[in-house]
């Protein structure tokens, strides 16, 4: 049954406790209550933390988290149409437009200097890669290096070319 009091003007209607509640005259301020919750939560995350299948409620999906391949991927935006795209000539060096353009020049600078022209071409892959990823910043770095790789492939090139020929010349060959 029900009971009504009268207080101050205000009418309240209290019922009879159960066995489990507590009275008005028990009970603490509501910031001791805050507290004795947060601690009821930190102390119930740990408890369940001590379970082998329990995840952090902080962390990341293993999917979802860095590999050796992305080292950025948790800071990137994976859904399709938040991602801005940005056109391929703004992040390629000047004369070039697109990233398959880097990769041919790379492929050309490997037919001048093996070693030099090989790591150009993995520096052209990896900006293709970072590209398709969303990771601007990267692509547009490893773009340039590929190109000034090549570059350097290329006059290295030319140099062997001509020690070559005049050693050849000379007959000390």
């Amino acid at each position: 049954m029900a009971c009504t009091s009268k207080h101050d003007s205000t009418l309240t209607e209290m019922e009879p406790l159960n066995e489990n509640q507590e009275s008005p005259a028990q009970t603490k301020p509501n910031e001791d209550r805050v507290e004795q919750v947060e601690l009821s939560l930190l102390l119930e995350t740990r408890s369940t933390q001590k379970d082998p299948n329990a995840v952090h409620t902080y962390a990341i999906e293993s999917a979802y988290g860095n590999t050796t391949e992305n080292p950025y991927r948790e800071t990137t935006v994976t859904v399709p149409h938040l991602v801005k795209k940005v056109p391929e000539d703004d992040l390629t060096p000047r004369p070039w437009k697109t990233f398959n353009q880097v990769l041919c020049v790379s492929y050309i600078s490997v037919i001048f200097c093996l070693c030099i022209g090989a790591y150009a071409n993995r520096e052209a892959w990896k900006a293709k890669l970072y590209n398709g990823k969303g990771l601007y910043g990267l692509a547009q770095k490893r773009a340039k290096r590929a190109v000034i790789v090549s570059y350097l492939a290329v006059v290295v090139g030319f140099i062997y070319v001509i020690i070559f020929v005049s050693l050849g010349t000379t007959g000390n060959l």
